[in-house]
Parts: structure tokens; sequence; C-alpha cells
């Protein structure tokens, strides 16, 4: 069972040179596979009946997971767009299918090549980090970017200066490096932010209010914007939290506009002229009472 405890610590699935570098030769393979908690994935590779069926699918394409594949398995925040990302060395061909009877992955809609630069093929089946959000900078859009971005710092999962050096070679890289913001808790907070400087709309994100903790956005003066969570309101007492929060904020002179995650990503037009309705009415600038 040394194996299978060896391929877990792996992430749950194996080269073979992963293997051999730790001690094992293709007859432990062989055996652990006869006792039922190792399958084969393609030659060379193996992995335990629990593992990622991402990495899985990215090793029997001939890859590795990479992009907002990896950020997912990482528990960085990502918004799926319902495609496995693959990383290929641009030497690789003859790609396999993802799955059986699906076609082979360069022509399969649900899988998002990303050819690499010439080199030896992979022995992990996730990229490394930093690979990894190259590819997400450009790849993703630049506000789905900046979110995976913020949590990779706000997760610990790098630091600040790590990830814009790693990020500063390319020119989206460049763009974007500056505006992380490791205090962003929230994909959504990081979309609204770029959205807003692009439309030209000054903020301070992360405001404190006195008594009330960080609110995600303050707007001018006075006009507070809250974004609620994907997964917010499954919680009858977060959306009761979030209502006297509200009341509190006004009885303070603050207008607050709430809006869900949904509405950012998929109506943001009407997000943002509702907010410019504010804005353009003044109810911005006026200082509120403490």
């Amino acid at each position: 069972m040394e194996l299978e405890v060896t391929i877990e610590r792996l992430g749950g699935i194996a080269s073979l040179e992963q293997l051999r570098a730790r001690g094992f030769d293709r007859a432990d393979i062989l055996a652990a596979r006869h006792r039922g908690g190792v399958v084969k994935v393609r030659r060379g590779w193996c992995a335990l009946r629990t593992a990622d069926a991402d990495a899985v699918a990215a090793v029997r394409i001939r890859g590795q997971a990479t992009c907002i594949t990896a950020t997912r398995a990482l528990g960085i925040w990502t918004h799926d767009d319902g495609r496995l990302h693959v990383a290929i060395p641009g030497n690789g061909s003859r790609l396999n299918p993802r799955l059986d009877g699906a076609p082979p992955a360069h022509l399969d809609s649900s899988v998002a090549v990303h050819w690499r630069a010439r080199t030896a093929a992979p022995t992990m089946a996730r990229q490394p980090l930093r690979d990894v959000l190259q590819h997400v900078v450009e790849c993703q859009p630049p506000e789905l970017a900046l979110a995976v971005l913020d949590s990779a710092v706000h997760t610990g999962r790098c630091s600040l200066g790590w990830l814009r050096r790693a990020i500063g070679g390319t020119a989206r890289g460049r763009e974007l490096a500056p505006v992380v913001d490791p205090t962003a808790d929230a994909g959504g907070e990081s979309i609204v932010r770029w959205r807003l400087r692009a439309a030209k709309v000054r903020v301070i994100p992360q405001f404190r209010v006195e008594g009330l903790g960080r609110r995600d956005f303050l707007v001018g003066d006075r006009l507070i914007v809250e974004i609620d969570g994907r997964e917010h309101h499954a919680l009858v007492e977060g959306f009761a939290r979030d209502r006297w929060l509200d009341r509190e904020l006004q009885l303070r002179g603050y207008d607050v506009l709430r809006f869900t995650y949904a509405e950012v990503l998929y109506d943001w037009d009407r997000v943002l002229a509702t907010i410019m309705r504010m804005v353009d009415a003044d109810r911005h600038r006026t200082r509120p009472r403490h």
C-alpha cells in the first residue's frame, strides 16, 4: 500500500518517472493495479480511482491541467467556463480524446488546448503555479483573470511580489500586475473593481466603516456598493445580517447598492447603469454623518 500512499501525496495521479524517483518500479505499479486501487491512465501514468477527473483527463490527452482547470483544483477562485484547460508541448501531436468516443482533444469543443514551447513530455499532471497563472492571464478576459490573481494572493498560494514577477513577461500581465489586490476576498469584487475602473468610476475598495467592518466599495463620499457572493444567501441569517448592515449604513447617511454575483456576471450593463444613475444625480458626493 506504500505506492498508493505515495500517489496520493502526488495529488492522486503520478508518472512512472515520479514514482521511479521515489524508489518504485513497474512491478510495484502492476502489483498496485492488481490490488485494485490504482488504474492505468495511459502509458507511463497511473492514478488512484479517487483521483481528480480533470487531472486524469488532461494526462490522458497527453498534457497537463492548466489555467482555470488547475486554479479550481487548487482552491483559487475560478469562474468555470465548462471546458477542460490542458497545456500541450509545442511539439505534441496525435492528441488523445478526453473520453472514450470523443473526438481528439484539439477538435473537442469541451477542451481548451494551451500550446506551449517545445519541451520534454510532462512528468506532472498539473503545471506549476507560475505557468498556470501565466495561462490564466493570456486566456481569460481581464476581469476574470484579475479575480483569479487576487484570489491566488489572498488565499496564500503566492506572495504579491512573486505573482507580479511571474506574470510580468507579457503586455497583459504587465497591465494586470499593478492592480492585483490581496485584500479582495471574492471574485465578484475583483470583477466589479476592474469594470468600474474601465468605466472611469473612482472607488475605494474594502472601505472600512467604524463598527461595521469593511464594505466592498465606496464611490465618492457616501455611495456604498456591495457584491454578494455566489453562495451568499444560502443561509437565512446571512441574508438578514446584510439587510441589517444596509439599514445601519443608511442611518449613517450612506446610500447602499447591493448586487448579486449573477447580476455582476450576466447583467453588468444594468448594474453599471444603476451605479451611474446615482453618480449622475450626485448622490455619491455629500459627506455622510458619523
